[in-house]
């Protein structure tokens, strides 16, 4: 599981407010410098932030790009977009739409409420200068708060982690396939969601004996093989349903440009003969 609990949202709130501090103090200094210590501020951030990976490098360097361009005209705006992308990485590991989107929009108006309660405190009293920080690090705490990885996912990741052999490759599958449907174009009916979720309960559940298991290992793997058949089986049957929407409206939108054609065809020639009718009754008469 890679949820953090709520005692250890406190380090990286704490580390997101204080990267505010530091992103505003330098730019106190000479520009290439804090450019670059800018930039390695956001990367540094992001990756303790998040988890170590090129998408946490890239979205600390965007982040630093960002506030360097919008912190003169837009200060919170600024602080909206440097947060925003610092927790990008995570957003993106959501295994809902609207979990991307709650991380991506909480992370978004903490950064904002964080710079604007930084900004209005400073030059002030060290009473005001804490309710600050603590009001910085209480919002940065709200999207790391959301989860990132279902329950389901995070087990199989566990499990795909003790796992050796061919337990592991069918536990990796699995989680390909959960990702898969995580972002399908048609999500399953409730009744086949249903039954989708028990039969990846029963992976998690076989994994596990799998891993805890000193003999019978065989007839464990036989019964995975059996659940991660029927979720191969369920993510095609999705994948043809939603060809062959596409495939409908495809046709559809080939004939709307069909008859629009046949309309423009139409309308030119009958837009030629009221051209010509008026030459014509000329000539007659």
């Amino acid at each position: 599981m890679n949820d953090l609990r709520p005692m250890s949202l406190v380090a990286p709130a704490a580390l997101l407010c204080a990267s505010l501090l530091v992103a505003e103090a330098l730019r106190q200094g000479s520009p290439i410098p804090s450019a670059i210590a800018l930039v390695a501020l956001g990367v540094v951030t992001s990756l303790l932030a998040t988890r170590p990976s090129l998408s946490a490098v890239l979205a600390g360097a965007s982040a630093a790009v960002a506030y360097a361009l919008l912190r003169e005209l837009l200060p919170t705006a600024a602080g909206a977009a440097f947060v925003a992308l610092i927790i990008g990485p995570r957003a993106i590991r959501a295994f809902t739409s609207l979990g991307r989107v709650l991380i991506l929009s909480l992370s978004a108006l903490a950064g904002a409420i964080g710079t604007f309660a930084l900004a209005s405190a400073d030059h002030a009293g060290p009473e005001r200068l804490l309710g600050a920080l603590l009001v910085t690090s209480f919002v940065m705490a709200l999207p790391l708060a959301v989860s990132a990885d279902d329950p389901i996912g995070g087990a199989l990741r566990s499990i795909a982690r003790k796992s050796r052999g061919a337990s592991r490759v069918m536990v990796l599958r699995a989680v390909a396939l959960r990702r898969r449907l995580g972002t399908a174009l048609h999500r399953p009916t409730r009744a086949e969601g249903k039954a989708i979720e028990a039969t990846f309960t029963r992976l998690v559940e076989l994994g596990e004996a799998r891993v805890e298991a000193l003999a019978g290992g065989a007839t464990l793997e036989r019964a995975m093989r059996a659940q991660l058949a029927t979720l191969v089986g369920c993510v095609r049957a999705l994948d043809r349903r939603a060809a062959e929407h596409e495939g409908l409206e495809a046709q559809h939108d080939d004939t709307l440009a069909s008859h629009r054609r046949g309309a423009e065809t139409e309308a030119s020639v009958l837009a030629e003969l009221s051209i010509e009718r008026p030459e014509t009754q000329h000539e007659v008469h």
